[in-house]
């Protein structure tokens, strides 16, 4: 049985915090941006209608585009948790990382385990970061981890390294 906690501290977890507290940051720099902007268009131009037309429509298509993508990331996070008696313990290998050097986004790998007795299922598992502050995706690359699959939601949470793989490391 797999608890909150085990979800909250799993690897898919962090990653979904540091999406939504990114995506708040950036949403934050475009208002004060946007602020800076009218109050400046206002001072310099003289012409509030116009400033503020421009203001209202790239703030709003820019504002609605960052507000969908932090929904996105909010819902990845509570989706996580939807159904918590579903999920299966597991260990398995990460294999086979799917990125060129010149990728910047999520790194996927697949994760290979036993299902039953002879079925192995392949997921892919974007969540590792080219970033200094994110678990290093060769840290985990062909070593065992602890995950947990829900094989209704088809949803797979890298959990860590097992205690094995911790203690060798």
């Amino acid at each position: 049985m797999v608890t909150r906690e085990q979800i909250e501290r799993s690897i898919n977890a962090d990653y979904c915090r540091k999406e939504i507290r990114r995506g708040i940051k950036v949403i934050c720099i475009a208002l004060i941006s946007l602020i800076i902007y009218a109050l400046v268009g206002i001072l310099l131009l003289q012409d509030w209608l116009f400033t503020l037309s421009m203001v209202g429509i790239l703030g709003g298509i820019g504002l609605s585009l960052m507000l969908l993508m932090l929904f996105r990331s909010v819902r990845r996070y509570k989706n996580l948790f939807d159904d918590l008696p579903g999920y299966e313990l597991h260990t398995a290998v990460l294999t086979r990382p799917e990125a060129t050097p010149q990728y910047r986004g999520p790194i996927p790998y697949s994760a290979e385990f036993k299902l039953s007795d002879d079925y192995h299922v392949v997921m892919p598992a974007d969540i590792f970061l080219r970033d200094p502050r994110q678990p290093k995706a060769t840290d985990y690359t062909n070593k065992s981890v602890q995950i947990a699959y829900n094989p209704t939601t088809k949803q797979l949470v890298i959990l860590g390294l097992t205690p094995e793989q911790t203690e060798n490391a």
